[in-house]
């Protein structure tokens, strides 16, 4: 015979403080609990996120900095948005976050690419860099095919309104469009 084993549930505005290895199940979050000095959150995973990417070739201006537009939200992990169709470019944050990390990446195909020294910023409201001083950028060739770019940020006090932006800085004389496939930004919530 089966035994059926139950655990506390109910709303979580009611949860009580559960025992070591109690578990309470949420019902009006789907939120899933158990007891370890406190109530620890076990399902959903805590991790929030946003990546959002381009479908669309984009030139970079030569010898100028070309803030990056994107027009797909390609995957969202938590309820929290951060991309909106009316403001392309952007990622903003909304109420309740705090702390935040962002990368970004994307490729020019080698007939493509130009010489020059080319940098990948991410930056905040629109003059904070954050993808040179407080990140990393990188350059890489891959079988002489592609050129390919990613910074990515340590992690940043936000307020809810700030936003952040991508731009790439092309040092050559002339103009390289972006590969539409591999142009990606996202941001990761921390708190």
């Amino acid at each position: 015979m089966a035994h059926k084993i139950q655990i506390k549930r109910g709303n979580k505005a009611d949860l009580p403080t559960l025992d070591a290895g109690e578990f309470g199940l949420c019902q009006d979050t789907n939120e899933l609990f158990i007891g370890n000095n406190g109530n620890q959150k076990i399902f959903p995973p805590t991790k929030k996120m946003q990546v959002i990417r381009s479908k669309v070739s984009q030139s970079l201006a030569g010898e100028a900095s070309t803030v990056l537009t994107f027009n797909q939200s390609f995957r969202l992990v938590g309820s929290k948005v951060f991309y909106s169709s009316e403001q392309p470019t952007r990622l903003t944050i909304p109420s309740g976050v705090t702390l935040v990390k962002l990368s970004a990446y994307f490729i020019i195909t080698a007939n493509n690419a130009k010489s020059g020294n080319h940098m990948i910023r991410i930056i905040k409201n629109g003059e904070t860099d954050y993808g040179v001083d407080a990140g990393t950028t990188s350059y890489i060739p891959i079988d002489g095919i592609l050129m390919t770019f990613r910074t990515r940020t340590l992690s940043i006090k936000v307020v809810e309104g700030d936003y952040f932006e991508v731009s790439f800085s092309n040092g050559s004389d002339t103009a390289m469009p972006t590969s539409s496939w591999t142009a990606y930004f996202m941001i990761e919530v921390i708190e």
